[in-house]
């Protein structure tokens, strides 16, 4: 019997058109939110039952009564509170003139959402949930009602209330309203449990901070979830995408090893202290940094403009919705994250296409576990950028040796000019882009155009600042023009001959650890054995990106004397990173064309277990790792700096706070001047 014939005008055909396929794609990415949501809610419940005290008996919330209306003095003896609408016309106690109440307790919700909690008062209250102030409503005033809406998961949370009375009348009344309820009602007393014993202010606001930061790992991995049941649904995806899950999953571990006290820059720095109610570690030059959250949140110019990390505009607009809903701190880590995780995402496919399965997977745990994303991923700081934008200007590089037309050629250069914003990779990347435009078309007109796009984003930001009142030019921007003017005003021969002698000395320093030794001794070794076989050699783009770092090495170190020295010589060889990208690709192209070698697995094998330990240094408190991580950023006067910092202050990631004490004051300002910070490190941090 013959098949029967398709009729495309069949419903089972209509249901497979346009808008079969958007409620197919809608229904997949709303199931793939709720699996994410699920799990940080389950993660975040479990945290709350490990971290709150059990509560007391019965319902109501735990009260102290002072004597007059500030919360002062000794209060009386606690007692369990069952009312939640009290008022002078109705409870004895309410009568009396001058004193003040402090409720402490739980509030237990069932279902996820946002909630209006508030207060109803005559006179001061102030409502406070998980530690954090939500609703203020001081001053001596008839009854008047505030409130606000907040976000609870599912579990109890912590709740205060601070209640005055001054004169005359007097009530409270503690209201909500849940996201399914039609208007604001007294909370139900079944909802309260009392604490179990008094809880003073500053120890429910260190308890606050500590299930904050206790979540930014759920969410973490919330977010992980999300990226990768999306990715995996619509992106296209490596062949194995279990291995990158997986490769995915241990390089956020690396970077949550390297956060909190044991941030690596901040350890690291001679200016590094803890910092916050959680006391993690932060750089002397923080401020610099959280000055651009301060730009975009709107505030004036006077508290942020300061900065000199400003024209770094990029990752700070990354990361503001994540800095603006958790903290500058744990919202920076989770952008730092989600960064993270997208360009070994974007590296992962990027090798498999261009190189081959096998070395593709090599690439990608290469990258996974190489030191330079952990360093600077446990700080909200531009320079966690550094390495994403690194491989994904490598990535338009050979988009750019490709280019048959001029758009070919502006396209990838307008994206290295928009990834210069997160920071300062255009010394290095534009000599790379323009030589290879050079080398593959020969058209001077199209090299000039290139330059322009390259430019564009940069002077476009430029011109932005000028206009808000910001100076475009900084210390840090005058480095390079003054190392520039210094060939043209050599001084003293002598002092420059010697200062010539080191630099094949300086090279080979800033070569190795300017990668943490580990990838630069495996690209050496991979490139020898090629070299001598007649394998494989390197092509274009990998040599027109190492000759831009030797041309911007070459520029510093060449130079006559001149007052910027933290551009020449050992201690800043982290300017020469960039240089991560050309070595894990070279790795994964002879490990493609390598099968059969055992050699060759043995010492990608042994560079990954190297990287390991790196990254797991700072926990495991070797002593190796620290001196590596100091050899890549001479930011301390010794070695060990790094284990003595972490002696005096503990091994806690982001998620684990400190002991309860009062917060200490951020970092200072520093001061603009060449010793020390950002304006010491000026010419350190923000150079190149």
């Amino acid at each position: 019997m013959p098949a029967k014939a398709h009729n495309p005008a069949s419903p089972g055909s209509r249901l497979g058109g346009p808008v079969w396929a958007i409620l197919r794609h809608g229904a997949s990415a709303l199931l793939i939110l709720l699996l994410a949501v699920g799990l940080f809610l389950l993660c975040d419940t479990l945290l709350r039952l490990a971290l709150l005290p059990a509560p007391g008996a019965g319902p109501g919330l735990l009260a102290q009564r002072y004597g007059d209306a500030r919360l002062g003095g000794q209060p009386g003896p606690a007692y369990v509170e069952t009312r939640v609408a009290m008022s002078d016309a109705v409870d004895a106690d309410f009568r009396a003139g001058n004193f003040s109440l402090r409720l402490t307790g739980t509030l237990s919700v069932t279902l996820p959402g946002p909630y209006l909690l508030g207060v109803e008062s005559d006179d001061d209250s102030r409502l406070f949930v998980d530690g954090r102030k939500l609703v203020d409503n001081s001053g001596a005033h008839p009854l008047r009602l505030r409130a606000a809406w907040v976000w609870l998961g599912p579990g109890r949370h912590l709740i205060e209330v601070e209640y005055a009375q001054r004169e005359n009348q007097a009530a409270l009344n503690l209201l909500w309203r849940p996201w399914h309820g039609l208007g604001l009602s007294h909370v139900p007393l079944a909802r309260l449990r009392p604490s179990p014993s008094p809880l003073a202010r500053d120890d429910a606001q260190a308890l606050g901070e500590r299930l904050f930061s206790a979540a930014t790992p759920c969410l973490g991995l919330a977010m992980w979830l999300l990226l990768a049941l999306m990715a995996g649904r619509w992106l296209p995806q490596p062949r194995r995408p279990w291995w990158w899950a997986a490769a995915s999953l241990v390089m956020i571990a690396g970077m949550w090893l390297c956060s909190g006290t044991m941030s690596i820059y901040a350890a690291n720095s001679a200016g590094g202290a803890p910092h916050g109610p959680c006391q993690y570690a932060v750089n002397l030059d923080h401020q610099h940094f959280e000055a651009t959250f301060w730009m975009l949140d709107g505030d004036p110019p006077e508290k942020w403009g300061f900065s000199l990390v400003l024209r770094r505009i990029l990752y700070p607009l990354l990361a503001y919705p994540f800095m603006a809903a958790r903290g500058v701190m744990e919202g920076g880590f989770l952008a730092n994250v989600l960064l993270s995780v997208l360009a070994l995402y974007s590296w992962a496919v990027f090798l498999e296409r261009r190189v081959g399965r096998r070395g593709g997977l090599w690439g990608t745990w290469l990258l996974a576990l190489y030191p330079g994303l952990a360093y600077w991923g446990g700080l909200p700081y531009s320079y966690a950028i550094i390495v994403p934008a690194s491989l994904w200007g490598f990535m338009l590089l050979y988009r750019l040796d490709q280019a048959r037309n001029l758009a070919g050629v502006l396209w990838p250069c307008l994206g290295l000019g928009a990834l210069a914003l997160g920071y300062d990779l255009l010394p290095f990347f534009a000599p790379a882009a323009l030589g290879l435009t050079w080398w593959r078309t020969r058209r001077l007109a199209w090299c000039g155009l290139g330059l322009a796009a390259l430019a564009a984003p940069t002077v476009l930001l430029l011109l932005l600042l000028e206009a808000l009142g910001v100076p475009a030019s900084s210390q840090n921007a005058a480095q390079p023009l003054a190392i520039l003017l210094s060939y043209l005003h050599p001084g003293e021969l002598a002092a420059w001959g010697r200062l010539l002698m080191q630099v094949p000395e300086i090279l080979l320093n800033n070569l190795l650890a300017g990668n943490f030794y580990v990838l630069p001794l495996l690209f050496l070794a991979l490139l020898a054995l090629n070299l001598r076989r007649g394998g494989v050699r390197l092509q274009a783009p990998e040599t027109a990106l190492l000759l831009g770092l030797l041309l911007v090495f070459l520029f510093n170190n060449l130079a006559p004397p001149h007052g910027f020295p933290t551009f020449r010589g050992v201690h800043v060889a982290r300017f020469y990173q960039p240089a991560c990208a050309v070595l894990i690709y070279y790795a994964a192209r002879v490990m493609q064309q390598g099968q059969g070698r055992p050699l060759l697995a043995v010492l990608c094998a042994l560079a990954l277990m190297a990287n390991g330990l790196l990254v797991a240094g700072p926990a495991l408190g070797l002593s190796t790792a620290s001196e590596v991580y100091w050899r890549f950023y001479r930011h301390a006067p010794r070695a060990d700096y790094l284990d003595r910092f972490l002696e005096r202050h503990g091994r806690r990631p982001m998620g684990v706070c400190g002991p309860v004490r009062p917060e200490a004051p951020g970092p200072r300002t520093p001061a603009l001047s060449p010793g020390g910070g950002e304006g010491a490190s000026a010419s350190k941090s923000a150079g190149p």
